[in-house]
């Protein structure tokens, strides 16, 4: 939760953002809007009883599907860099974290675009998934 709260803090300061917050709501009021929330992971035992927890953190900033659409899909697109950027900039995430894992020792931080939908209202959407490793002692 504390590093979704974290990325959520980081898609909420790029320039553009109108909507970040910190748990999702069924209705998002503004465009471009950001959506964190937890994908997919696994847990294993590691040496010394400690516990590694992998985790995928998908991130969906929405833009309204309706209107200009052309104008749309280049908001959306100035997102990727600046986004990454600000992500990869902080591999502990604020501390919630122990490590991103990226690169050599894991899957890039990748995301992909299309079309999707919000809580029933046609978008398109710019999705992240960023895998993290949070290492702790098995109690």
């Amino acid at each position: 939760r504390d590093a979704i709260v974290k990325v959520q803090a980081i898609a909420r300061a790029l320039t553009g953002m109108k909507e970040a917050p910190d748990d999702a709501r069924g209705a998002m009021n503004a465009y471009p809007f950001a959506v964190s929330y937890p994908g997919r992971g696994n847990f294993n035992a590691a040496p010394a009883g400690s516990m590694q927890a992998i985790h995928h953190i998908f991130t969906d900033i929405h833009m309204a599907a309706e209107g200009d659409l052309q104008q749309a899909v280049k908001h959306v697109q100035s997102f990727v860099g600046a986004f990454a950027n600000n992500l990869l900039n902080d591999p502990t995430l604020g501390g919630t974290i122990s490590t991103m894992v990226t690169g050599t020792d894991g899957p890039p931080l990748s995301y992909t675009f299309g079309p999707s939908n919000y809580n029933g209202a046609p978008t398109i959407v710019l999705r992240f998934d960023l895998t993290v490793k949070i290492q702790t002692a098995i109690t």
